[in-house]
């Protein structure tokens, strides 16, 4: 087990409080003491950050390795899946250097979710705790097809879209409520599924202890 040792000359608690000059014992992944006089095990690699704050990790729970909002959609569009799942890599290794350690991405295009997340878990890329929901759910239509939604119409179709996700490693489920300023072809605030398709994607959702997010606007 490595053991690693952080001066912090401030330490933002994950409460909101603040200590000063205190230092962090980390013993594999756990952190197993905070405070000032540590006494670090043989071989502890000291890490000097004494002029520093540091913080916990930052969650961001909406991002999308497929649309980074840097680029022009109508050319996004055009990539292929692989080109991608290689830009997504470069955008969690970002992601990661910026502080944020754990991400829920809120829909993509084909696997390309997926590798990313498997490229992390096999140490090929460095980034967060990735969270993907794999595609966005939508009725027939109801988003631009380009983006890769998984299409269902009526509550039997969306309880296979979400056993489709879920069956594809999905960590929650995303379900486009409404329409997007996103997409040409529907309106922001005009709902699409009704409540008895919503209920039916919560219902599968559940019986994997998986999270359902309504979605829209975007």
């Amino acid at each position: 087990m490595s053991n690693l040792l952080l001066k912090a000359g401030t330490l933002i608690v994950g409460d909101g409080t603040t200590l000063e000059n205190v230092s962090i014992l980390i013993q594999g992944e756990e952190i197993s003491k905070v405070g000032q006089d540590i006494t670090p095990p043989p071989d502890t690699e000291v890490l000097d950050f004494s002029d520093r704050v540091l913080m916990p990790g930052i969650i961001d729970s909406h991002v999308h390795v497929c649309f980074d909002g840097a680029t022009d959609p109508a050319e996004v569009k055009l990539f292929s899946d692989e080109l991608l799942a290689i830009r997504g890599a470069q955008l969690v290794e970002t992601l990661l250097e910026f502080g944020i350690t754990t991400v829920g991405d809120a829909a993509g295009r084909g696997n390309v979710p997926f590798a990313v997340k498997e490229a992390i878990e096999r140490g090929l890329v460095n980034g967060p705790r990735y969270l993907p929901c794999g595609r966005m759910i939508t009725i027939s239509g109801g988003r631009d097809p380009l983006s890769g939604a998984n299409q269902a119409d009526g509550p039997d179709d969306v309880r296979r879209a979400v056993r489709e996700e879920i069956g594809r490693g999905a960590s929650y489920i995303k379900l486009a409520a409404t329409g997007a300023i996103s997409s040409p072809n529907t309106e922001s605030f005009n709902s699409q599924f009704d409540i008895d398709e919503l209920q039916a994607a919560a219902s599968e959702a559940r019986k994997v202890e998986t999270m359902t997010l309504l979605g829209g606007i975007s």
